[in-house]
C-alpha cells in the first residue's frame, strides 16, 4: 500500500473510531438518570392567612404588654391605663368619637370609664388590643354591659358565649335576664336561643330560671 493510501486508511479508521466513541457516549448519556426538576409551589392561601393572622396577634399582644409610645390614658376608679388612641378607635365607635377632634377627651388625651371597675375596664381594653377575653366569671355580666355600651360587638359575642358556661341555679336567672335585655344586639341574639335550649334541657335550671 502506498503512503498516501495508508494515510487515508488511517485517517478513515481514526474517524470511524471517533464516531463510534461519540455514539457510545450519546447512548450512555441518554440512559443516565437525572434528578427531577424542582417544582416550587406557593403555600396555600389559607396557610398564608394563618401566618399573617398569627403575626398580627403577636404584634397586638406586644402593643398591649409593652405599651410603648402611648398617646392617651384611660382611667377607672383611680386606676390608669396608658393606651394608643388609634387602637381603641378602631375597636370601639364610642371611643373613636370620644377621641375625635372637638371632644374634651381629644384635647386632654384622657378618658374615664364610669360605672365599672378596673378589672372590667382592663378586660375591655385588653380585648380592644388582642381580641382575647380575660375576665373572671363573676365579672362577665358587667363586662357585657361595657361591651354593649362601647359598641364592641366582638366582645359582646364573646362574653355572651362565656355566660353560657357554668350555668348553675344561682346565676341562671341573672344571666338569662341580662342576655334577654341585650337581645337586640346581633352578637347577643345568636346566643339567646342556645341559652333557652340549655335551660329547657335541665329541670333544675328551668325551675331556677322562672
Amino acid at each position: 500500500m502506498s503512503l498516501p493510501a495508508l494515510t487515508v486508511a488511517i485517517a478513515r479508521a481514526h474517524a470511524a473510531a471517533v464516531r463510534r466513541e461519540c455514539e457510545a457516549t450519546q447512548r450512555n448519556s441518554s440512559r443516565a438518570s437525572f434528578p427531577a426538576p424542582r417544582v416550587y409551589v406557593d403555600e396555600p392561601a389559607s396557610k398564608k392567612r394563618k401566618k399573617q393572622a398569627s403575626l398580627l396577634e403577636e404584634r397586638a399582644q406586644h402593643l398591649w404588654e409593652k405599651r410603648e409610645f402611648t398617646d392617651a390614658t384611660v382611667t377607672c376608679e383611680g386606676s390608669s391605663f396608658p393606651v394608643h388612641r388609634a387602637v381603641l378607635a378602631s375597636a370601639s365607635p364610642v371611643l373613636q368619637r370620644a377621641f375625635a377632634c372637638g371632644m374634651s377627651e381629644a384635647a386632654s388625651a384622657k378618658y374615664a370609664i364610669r360605672d365599672s371597675n378596673p378589672v372590667n375596664a382592663e378586660a375591655l381594653l385588653r380585648f380592644c388590643y388582642t381580641g382575647s377575653l380575660s375576665c373572671p366569671a363573676e365579672g362577665l355580666p358587667q363586662l357585657l354591659e361595657l361591651a354593649v355600651l362601647y359598641e364592641v360587638a366582638a366582645l359582646s359575642g364573646a362574653v355572651a358565649d362565656a355566660l353560657l358556661d357554668g350555668l348553675v341555679p344561682e346565676n341562671v336567672r341573672e344571666r338569662g335576664q341580662l342576655l334577654k335585655r341585650h337581645g337586640g344586639h346581633l352578637a347577643v341574639q345568636a346566643v339567646w336561643p342556645r341559652f333557652l335550649d340549655l335551660v329547657a334541657a335541665d329541670r333544675v335550671l328551668l325551675a331556677a330560671a322562672f
